[in-house]
């Protein structure tokens, strides 16, 4: 089978912030009503922006840049002075920072004849530009669901695109907004490798060899965990996790240097408290343990805050005992 040509548009978005965001000014029923793109070359054109809209900026680099690296977020006019002046300024993008209720993404995929495949939409949790976890099912209502996919289908076709791609929204008051688009396999799509019928990389691979795309049904529930940074973990006994080493030589704070499913049938609750607490022993990277089990956090804050008033009971014991002993 011949593999079909990438097209010079899908790397101008791949590697180009600002390629991607003329396109999302182009499709403005995928943007924010108030979305403005703002080239930034100098520092003086970074104070000036800042002045005038009176609320925090992020500044990115026009090209390259991915898992936080590349962007600045500035907070006040300290910010600027500490992370620009006397400092070589690449030519950058400034956007305003939205807050938001969640964020979603959408694997999607796309065939050399227009056939188009979906894998269900994921709920993402972001620390410092970087991708904790991505859970299924989310908890969106399906009209949520159904708006991001039909987006991301309008996003591909309009690109003539061949390939899978990472499609991530922002969801604020029951609306959606696209953040960014991935021309590749995502991040945010390695829980298909267990929790899918098909995953992103097969589909990715049969899309260019022109082989009939597969079924992107989702068979289980999942939480998708990233290993990021220096992480010691004892996994081997647990039959839920399947644990994914990248096998990088230097671990790195930032650094994505694995990712972890948790798998369980469908419908059935995965607590990621007690995972992490009797599985993980030690994790140098931020984690909320509490947000992918939505429905119950309460239970999950009381079960967290219930053991740890048992450690401390264990732990005056235990003195009790020494003191007693030395006596």
């Amino acid at each position: 089978n011949k593999i079909s040509p990438v097209k010079r548009v899908e790397y101008g978005l791949e590697n180009n912030n600002l390629i991607r965001k003329q396109f999302f000014s182009s499709n403005p029923q995928n943007i924010d009503e108030n979305f403005t793109i703002n080239l930034i070359d100098e520092v003086s054109e970074i104070e000036k922006l800042f002045t005038r809209l009176k609320k925090p900026i992020l500044i990115k680099t026009r090209r390259l840049g991915y898992d936080g690296k590349g962007q600045i977020l500035v907070k006040t006019l300290d910010d600027i002075n500490n992370h620009f002046l006397g400092k070589k300024l690449f030519p950058s993008i400034a956007e305003e920072v939205i807050s938001f209720d969640r964020e979603l993404s959408v694997i999607i995929v796309r065939d050399k004849k227009g056939n188009i495949k979906t894998f269900e939409p994921g709920e993402n949790v972001h620390k410092s530009g970087i991708l904790v976890t991505t859970t299924l099912p989310s908890s969106t209502s399906e009209v949520l669901k159904n708006d991001a996919v039909t987006i991301a289908r309008k996003i591909v076709a309009n690109l003539d695109y061949i390939g899978v791609m990472g499609v991530e929204f922002f969801l604020k008051e029951n609306e959606l907004y696209v953040n960014e688009i991935a021309p590749r396999v995502h991040n945010s799509g390695h829980w298909t490798m267990d929790g899918s019928y098909s995953s992103q990389f097969q589909q990715h691979i049969r899309a260019i060899m022109d082989l009939p795309l597969l079924s992107t049904e989702r068979h289980s529930d999942i939480i998708m965990y990233n290993l990021i940074g220096k992480v010691t973990s004892n996994l081997a006994n647990n039959e839920l996790a399947k644990v994914y080493v990248y096998g990088k030589k230097d671990s790195r704070p930032g650094r994505k240097m694995g990712h972890i499913n948790l798998i369980k049938k469908k419908g059935r609750k995965i607590c990621p408290l007690n995972f992490f607490l009797n599985e993980i022993s030690e994790i140098t990277f931020p984690f909320h343990p509490f947000h992918p089990c939505r429905p119950c956090r309460p239970f999950h804050q009381l079960a967290f805050h219930l053991q740890s008033l048992f450690l401390l009971v264990c732990l005056r014991s235990w003195l009790q005992l020494l003191l007693i002993d030395q006596k």
